[in-house]
């Protein structure tokens, strides 16, 4: 029987990564389906208020965090602007639409109009997540390559430690080098 290689962590950190981003995908995908099918309606008067107000801020957060990264090292390291240049050119269209909705009134919008606006909407942000999902398995975030490379050095310390006990314990033996040389092996896999 052929042995098959086990996957390393850092493709499993990437895969659960890039899984992530393409749930968010399927989900915006069949919102967006199911709102320009005409399947989820807006019909209650509260809802068509409502929903110019919060998408109103959350787009306005989505422009506010492109900002934040653009002027900050820190948070920049901690993100991606790719992702936060895909989303922005969207946000400020909502934000127009929502700042043009809550001026004339939401009632008096079609709601035609509201329908296949934020069903078109919401199947292109699952065309941003999926390519953000094949493009972040590729090119992970630096974020996610820190966190690995501190995982990776946690473990090395460990075992360090270990071989450290096991050699004052086992001060006469000398089989510690090759405890070492296997354990270096391992972490390079």
């Amino acid at each position: 029987m052929e042995k098959r290689e086990r996957m390393d962590d850092f493709t499993k950190m990437k895969l659960v990564f890039s899984g992530e981003l393409l749930i968010f995908a399927v989900v915006f995908l069949v919102l967006g389906i199911l709102r320009l099918t005409g399947v989820i309606q807006v019909a209650d008067d509260w809802k068509r208020y409502l929903f110019p107000i919060i998408t109103l801020c959350g787009c306005t957060w989505f422009v506010i965090d492109l900002i934040w990264a653009l002027a900050s090292k820190k948070h920049r390291e901690k993100s991606s602007l790719v992702d936060k240049s895909l989303v922005v050119p969207s946000s400020i269209l909502v934000i127009i639409f929502d700042i043009y909705v809550l001026i004339k009134d939401p009632l008096m919008v079609s709601k035609d109009f509201f329908r296949y606006f934020t069903g078109s909407l919401f199947c292109y942000f699952a065309l941003v997540y999926v390519f953000l999902a094949i493009y972040h398995y590729y090119k992970p975030i630096k974020y996610l390559v820190k966190e690995y490379e501190k995982l990776k050095e946690e473990e090395r310390l460990e075992l360090e430690k270990e071989l450290e006990l096991s050699k004052d314990e086992n001060s006469s033996d000398e089989k510690p080098a090759e405890k070492i040389e296997e354990a270096n092996k391992n972490l390079e896999k």
